[in-house]
């Protein structure tokens, strides 16, 4: 077989798996893929995504391992033991084969570029008998027959000089599932106390500060930042100048300054985008603190104290590209300062692991794509993240593959996680908005406040107090509704709203301090009522008088107002079918009639059965001591108006 030219780019020396051929291997009955690639050579992402056992940790278990195998041509100290036992990070033996099967095998075909030369490099593992067809199957695939030995793991082709070149200034690394980064708070002492095995120690010192699998990397990373912070300032010298004022010089060309100064910048650009804050930067505080010298600031104000505030999801994210950038920078400083000059193979477990949905969908594929030499191999859970890399990438920039059987998938049969995402947006934003409202009109009030439903719930209650001679009850309370208004039309409405505002003032009892809150629930919520010191939550009984409206607080008026033949109030609508039909519906004008019904029509008789709410709202009202005693008089013909208070 003859090296493949798809992936001839302008880096010199790089590397590339092309090929991976599995079979039997744990869950997966046959994989065989080409990876693939841009027409100009660089590597298009890949994403493995499939629900729990179904082999994706096992691919990049096999992939990772192979590249363990061919850095042990160039290095020392790629693995504990190396040079004696050479131990193996996948273990060999039958027990990774599928159950049921006589054998497994993995071959993964790497491409190596050194100068103008292309080199093949083939990993093999196999354990078991030899399958039938072997050859035929090896020729078809590769070009050549390949031997078959029972438990056997070996890398045919390259040298130390080939792998020497293309591990040198490339990203080669593995993050697993088990990655993380130690909080500010953590205390290793007592952890190790704990824990009687030091797991991922040994690696520490594989290929001098650059291991292959990265279990933690902030420690290092840091160091190495701090670095690049010293190279980004200033060599000056200072000097009193004729006029016996102070003054420097540089040291330096201010090009060589700028160009030092784009690694940091770099860097920066990764931390914003994962923080979604574009007017951030990296401050050092002094030597004293050590290793944790750097901070976040927005202007002259810290708001991170160290990178080991971070929360998880934003330590992992950050300390696994800053690797990226160190690992490429480490052999050549002027790969921090142009990204898209990386190269190398990075694996990433479970990639969208500790990460807020914004971070999956957003932030995440653009990082990936500021690496676009690079070939990403990742897994995934979160439909979000593959949604973003469609959005990012589109349909042919990466390729989606569905474990065990490592079918391509397109994004489309995500879609309707794009539609849950952008209401959950919509729904986030609008959240946000109406506890910022919520929180601003409390703060603003003195009296008590009700809240409702529905936009016209508001008029409706104000029109029956009125009406039914509790007007004085307006000057003691506040009505408004939950939601709000938008193009002219009421958003986000409804009970579900109304528990948001509970959820809002449960977590946030300061606002319930020194005022009452009621939200005042529709009939149809079958909300049961409660007290919460300050915070009332109560259902508007059911008018059973009205069979025509059943819902919302248009129930407790007379039927006989609603009469849908009334164009007024009930506009008549046709929707045309796929095959011609006709279909003619009415649609309430709900505003129209609440304004008829409250300002123009005025009727007491229309507001009989609105004494239910009257009454909670007195009994509201008496609970905060706030009316006269003759307001809390019972009426004679009505007595049950004021029971139970």
């Amino acid at each position: 077989m003859q090296p493949s030219q798809k992936h001839n780019c302008r880096e010199r020396k790089q590397m590339y798996l092309t090929r991976c051929w599995l079979e039997n291997a744990g869950p997966i009955s046959i994989l065989d893929i080409e990876l693939p690639f841009n027409a100009d050579g660089t590597p298009k992402p890949v994403v493995l995504v499939g629900g729990n056992g179904t082999g994706k940790t096992v691919v990049l278990s096999y992939v990772a391992d192979a590249l363990i195998e061919i850095a042990k041509k160039a290095y020392e100290d790629v693995v504990p033991g190396q040079g004696h036992s050479s131990p193996y990070l996948r273990v060999v033996g039958s027990g990774n084969t599928r159950v049921g099967a006589s054998y497994s095998f993995a071959l993964l075909m790497f491409e190596a570029r050194q100068d103008d030369a292309l080199h093949q490099l083939l990993y093999r593992e196999q354990t078991g008998q030899q399958p039938e067809n072997w050859n035929e199957a090896c020729q078809q695939r590769f070009g050549r027959q390949m031997p078959w030995s029972n438990m056997t793991k070996e890398v045919e082709g390259g040298n130390e000089t080939v792998v020497q070149d293309v591990f040198e200034g490339a990203a080669i690394a593995y993050f697993p599932s088990s990655r993380s980064e130690r909080p500010h708070w953590y205390n290793p002492t007592v952890a190790r106390e704990l824990m009687p095995f030091d797991l991922g120690g040994n690696f520490r010192k594989q290929l001098g500060t650059r291991p292959i699998i990265i279990t933690e990397a902030a420690a290092q990373n840091q160091s190495w930042l701090l670095h690049l912070v010293l190279d980004s300032r200033a060599d000056f010298t200072a000097y009193v100048n004729a006029d016996n004022q102070p003054a420097f010089y540089l040291n330096q060309s201010e090009n060589e300054l700028l160009q030092r100064r784009a690694g940091l910048d770099n860097v920066i650009s990764v931390l914003r985008q994962i923080l979604c804050d574009s007017e951030i930067r990296l401050a050092v505080q002094s030597r004293t603190r050590g290793i944790e010298r750097v901070s976040i600031a927005r202007g002259n104000e810290i708001v991170v104290p160290t990178l080991h505030h971070l929360s998880a999801g934003q330590a992992i994210l950050f300390n696994t590209f800053l690797t990226i950038i160190r690992y490429a920078d480490r052999a050549d400083v002027a790969k921090s300062t142009s990204l898209h000059e990386i190269r190398g193979v990075v694996l990433i477990d479970e990639i969208d692991a500790h990460m807020h949905a914004d971070l999956q969908h957003d932030v995440l594929p653009k990082l990936i794509k500021l690496f676009p030499r690079v070939q990403f191999i990742v897994t995934s859970h979160a439909p979000l993240f593959v949604l973003g890399m469609e959005h990012e990438f589109g349909s042919d920039g990466y390729m989606l593959l569905e474990m065990p059987d490592g079918n391509g998938i397109s994004a489309e049969r995500f879609s309707e996680f794009q539609r849950s995402f952008d209401y959950y947006q919509e729904t986030k934003t609008f959240e946000d908005e109406q506890r910022e409202r919520l929180r601003i009109a409390l703060e603003q009030r003195t009296k008590p406040v009700v809240l409702t439903e529905g936009d016209t719930d508001p008029d409706y209650l104000r029109t029956a107090l009125e009406l039914l001679g509790r007007a004085d009850l307006l000057s003691i309370i506040d009505i408004e509704w939950i939601g709000a208004t938008r193009d002219g039309q009421p958003f986000f409405t409804g009970d579900k709203n109304l528990n948001n505002a509970a959820e809002f003032l449960r977590a946030n009892p300061q606002f319930l301090e020194n005022r009452h809150v009621l939200l005042l629930y529709d009939c149809d919520a079958n909300k049961p009522n409660i007290t919460e010191d300050n915070l009332w939550v109560r259902t508007i009984p059911r008018n059973e008088a009205n069979r025509v409206v059943t819902k919302g607080i248009e129930n407790l008026l007379p039927a006989a107002l609603f009469n849908p033949e009334d164009r007024r109030f009930y506009s008549l609508i046709e929707k045309k079918g796929d095959y011609g039909q006709i279909t003619r519906a009415s649609e309430f004008r709900k505003r129209a009639f609440c304004d008829y019904v409250c300002f123009e029509r005025r009727d007491a008789t229309d507001f009989s059965a609105f004494q239910s709410v009257v009454t909670i709202l007195e009994q509201f009202a008496s609970s905060l001591g706030s009316l006269n005693s003759a307001a809390l008089e019972v009426d004679p013909e009505n007595p049950s108006v004021h029971e139970d208070r």
